[in-house]
Order: C-alpha cells, then sequence, then structure tokens
C-alpha cells in the first residue's frame, strides 16, 4: 500500500492512502484487497476531486519454500469513484467511474520473517468514464507495460 501528502505550492494540495492488506490462504495463495482514497485541492483554479476505490487481488506463489526470494503472479480488479467540483470556467465539474485491471508477476526478498522488497512487472489496463455537467459522457481507456517496486509487510507470513 501507499500514503503520501503533496503540496507543490501552497495553492495546490493532494492527499492519497492506498493500504492493501493480504491474508494467506495456504503457502502458496493470497487473497486480500486493496482500498484507495484520495483527495486534490488548488486554489489556484478552485478545484477539489476526491476518490474512493476497491480493488480484491489473488496471489500465487510459485516457490513457498523458497527461503527468503518467494516469486509470485498475481491478478487485481477493481473499480474506483471519484467526485470533481471547480469553478465552471474550467468545466470540471462532474463525476467519474473507473474500471482497472492488472496481471503481474514478481518477487517478494525477504529481509526478515515479515518484512520483504518486492518488484512487480506486468500488464494493467483502466477504463474511464467521466460525466460533467458542462459536457457530455466521455470515455477513455488506458493500457500500460510496466514495473512497482516497494516494500511489503506481512503480519502472517507463513
Amino acid at each position: 500500500g501507499t500514503a503520501a501528502v503533496n503540496s507543490q505550492e501552497a495553492e495546490n494540495w493532494q492527499f492519497s492512502l492506498s493500504p492493501n492488506v493480504g491474508y494467506f490462504l495456504s503457502d502458496r495463495w493470497m487473497l486480500g484487497g486493496r482500498l484507495s482514497a484520495s483527495h486534490f485541492r488548488s486554489d489556484n483554479f478552485d478545484v477539489r476531486v476526491s476518490t474512493l476505490g476497491f480493488s480484491p487481488f489473488l496471489r500465487y506463489y510459485l516457490n513457498p519454500a523458497g527461503g527468503r526470494t518467494r516469486w509470485f503472479l498475481m491478478a487485481d480488479a477493481g473499480v474506483e469513484r471519484g467526485v470533481a467540483k471547480g469553478d465552471e470556467q474550467y468545466a470540471i465539474d462532474g463525476d467519474y467511474n473507473r474500471f482497472a485491471t492488472s496481471g503481474r508477476g514478481g518477487l517478494n526478498y525477504f529481509l526478515s520473517p515479515n518484512v520483504a522488497l518486492e518488484g512487480t512487472f506486468g500488464v494493467f489496463y483502466s477504463t474511464l468514464e467521466s460525466n460533467s455537467t458542462q459536457s457530455a459522457t466521455s470515455t477513455s481507456n488506458i493500457f500500460r507495460l510496466g514495473a512497482d517496486f516497494g516494500i511489503q509487510f506481512f503480519l502472517n507470513k507463513k
């Protein structure tokens, strides 16, 4: 999961929180989910955007007894709902719905029994439908091939 507070200028402020929680069903299978929430404010443009989403995931470990190194495959799918409020001059009042899914391969390198460095590589796809009070409904699709790197904390690693 991630947590961030960003203030690039005095007029712009963003907060985001995205914890993920997983439970080992066995030595190979983990079932979990990610809850995401964010809020962005720009006083320059009188804009406020808030989002809330949920993405369940399933992870399969290829080598459950791999010692410090454990390879895995992971799939997730989720939804996000957003609401934008702002100055009518910029035509941004409205809401949006996003559906996202990904398939990834990854590696956990355990520094301790409950802390691991994690790297993943995979395919990410999302579709976004927005409804603005000033314009018609629009849809956009995003496809990404990429890698992510971070630290994971395991509460009940088997």
